[in-house]
């Protein structure tokens, strides 16, 4: 059974892992079936708060590959270029996902420079599902045919072709650096340890002459960069899956479902460990994933704001981000708009924003360019009184008549910037402007189609 999980985000990208349940046998024929076992891929996933998760399984049916190399040899399902070991000549430990039990492996050693390739015979693939495989890397730096891999082009690509090896196409490369490595650079056990890595098998793959590969493209030379795989399985999709199956879904030891394909929103950061069970009526079989959901941005552009077509408007959030992008274009954490190429009305300016951990958010703030050259000549008009002006730490308006009450109040300064709006609900305000910068300021008054305008200067 393989158990896709989309991560859908408001940014609308999309995160894909996989949790399988694989019916295997132990012995290196095809078409047998056996007690179920689960498999995962990849083990770790990273999202962000305030995102869903998608479960949809499919089952995974009989394999027609399963290769544990205790032959010896590679038997008449195989090609290489490169005359691989079969004597263990490197001892690597287990991991979580793969146990080495000492038996031959496939090793990749120093008898060829490069390229080097590992092929299968060709394959009718009816229906696409897995492949699954142990691997390991050398340690960086020991001596031949134990040397590792180290730079990142290095690696080791997982590949199809359904055109008799005339092209192949990537399902999966593995770069020694790996990002999921701390350090990597074939020092990290998280590549010098045996791991199980599991693959969706592109749709694009299905047909009737459709081979696999592992290939290395690239090598410091003969005694360089060696590694090894085991236990490599290929899965089709099983069509008669049985309706009377069964899922057990949980999330840090929380039952949370029992539909095939459930579906989790975290609105908060954390570590979850998410486990599957899946029962068929013949077996139970159970497998976990572990995801990272990373705290997404907080940013606040603030209220929506008017100011004179002829003014300019400074917009920022914190420089503490990977990446900005606003609605103008620009991409450093602060920007200034003017009302050039908008005209008098309102335009909606967003930023967006990504952190470390790829998360994203955007946030949206209305500006309304008005014509102030139909301001009243308010700085004369005695209804609006503004005092003491200069002012240091409180200044009041006074409101000679009573038609500003409901009437927007807007206090911004010489960039834009709103510092206080509110209705007017009296006819006397008293203001602390202790926090104030100082400078110049404006005090805007939209009383029907009329906006009154005072100038404050704080000392």
């Amino acid at each position: 059974m393989i158990i896709y999980y989309y991560i859908m985000s408001k940014s609308n990208r999309i995160i894909i892992a996989l949790v399988t349940f694989t019916l295997i046998s132990s012995i290196n024929t095809k078409l047998s079936i056996s007690q179920s076992t689960i498999n995962i891929a990849p083990t770790d996933s990273i999202i962000c708060n305030g995102e869903s998760v998608n479960f949809n399984s499919i089952p995974c049916g009989p394999y027609i590959l399963y290769d544990d190399f205790n032959s010896g040899g590679l038997g008449v399902i195989w090609s290489a270029n490169c005359n691989p070991q079969f004597n263990n000549p490197c001892i690597y430990t287990s991991s979580a996902t793969s146990v080495y039990d000492g038996t031959p492996y496939l090793w990749i050693g120093n008898s060829v420079s490069f390229p080097r390739a590992i092929t299968t015979v060709p394959f009718a693939i009816s229906a696409a599902c897995q492949i699954c495989f142990d691997m390991v890397y050398s340690i960086q730096g020991n001596g031949a045919p134990c040397e590792g891999p180290d730079l990142s082009d290095e690696g080791v690509h997982v590949q199809y072709s359904t055109n008799g090896g005339a092209t192949w196409t990537d399902i999966k490369y593995y770069p020694p650096d790996d990002t999921l490595c701390v350090g990597g650079g074939g020092y990290d056990a998280c590549m010098t340890q045996w791991n199980n890595y599991c693959l969706t098998i592109p749709t694009l793959a299905v047909g009737n002459n459709t081979q696999f590969r592992w290939y290395q493209d690239l090598t410091s030379g003969n005694s360089y960069d060696n590694w090894g795989i085991d236990n490599v399985t290929i899965f089709q999709a099983d069509t008669t899956n049985s309706s009377s199956a069964t899922y057990n879904w949980s999330d840090n030891g929380v039952l949370f479902s029992h539909n095939q394909n459930p579906v989790l929103y975290y609105p908060s950061a954390g570590y979850h460990e998410i486990i599957a069970s899946y029962n068929d009526s013949n077996s139970i079989s159970f497998d976990t994933v572990y995801l990272n959901v990373a705290l997404a941005p907080e940013i606040n552009l603030g209220n929506d704001t008017i100011i004179c077509a002829d003014q300019l408007i400074t917009l920022s959030v914190p420089n503490i981000y990977s990446s900005y992008i606003w609605s103008n274009g620009q991409t450093n954490y602060y920007t200034t708009f003017d009302s050039l190429g908008i005209g008098i009305g309102s335009v909606n300016i967003y930023v967006t924003v990504t952190n470390s951990s790829d998360c994203s958010s955007t946030d949206t703030l209305i500006v309304t360019f008005q014509n102030c050259t139909d301001i009243s000549n308010n700085e004369s008009d005695k209804n609006i009184l503004v005092y003491p002006n200069p002012a240091k730490n409180i200044f009041t308006i006074d409101f000679v008549e009573n038609y500003f009450e409901n009437s927007n109040l807007i206090i911004s300064d010489i960039s834009g910037k709103v510092l206080i709006q509110e209705k007017i609900s009296a006819k006397r305000i008293n203001f602390n402007s202790i926090n104030f910068s100082s400078g110049v300021y404006f005090i805007s008054i939209t009383n029907c189609n009329t906006v009154y305008r005072k100038k404050l200067i704080i000392e």
